[in-house]
């Protein structure tokens, strides 16, 4: 059950075309690489990268009960969006890709380099 849950979600984030982006026409999926390609096109013309996203953990990536983070992936935009993740659309692709509505969060994960001098030089 928890797998199949999963793997709803995963699939909505790769299968939303939305996604807080009005102006993504064309998406693409690579299944080798799990990296969805967001496309602005005019009359089917391919006209600019929107942005590319990739999926880190395993399409079957079981968590235990209770909150816990059941996917990560890096996604990287062409644009400054302010939240592009505001609105997300749900597709249970084992029910015929009937909507449904689930609550959600994510996290931001970043990185930050410090420089931290805890050491003396001793000279003899």
């Amino acid at each position: 059950m928890k797998s199949k849950i999963l793997l709803v979600i995963l699939l909505c984030f790769m299968l939303v075309g939305a996604m807080g982006l009005v102006d993504a026409k064309k998406k693409t999926y690579d299944s080798l690489t799990q990296t969805v390609n967001l496309d602005s096109s005019f009359l089917g013309i391919k006209t600019g990268n929107i942005a590319e996203i990739k999926l880190n953990t395993p399409l079957n990536y079981e968590v235990g009960l209770g909150y816990q983070m059941v996917a990560e992936f890096t996604a990287n935009f062409q644009k400054d969006y302010d939240n592009p993740f505001e609105k997300m659309d749900f597709y249970n692709v084992k029910n015929k890709m009937n909507k449904f509505t689930r609550d959600f969060d994510y996290k931001y994960l970043t990185y930050e380099n410090y420089s931290v001098d805890d050491y003396t030089y001793h000279f003899s």
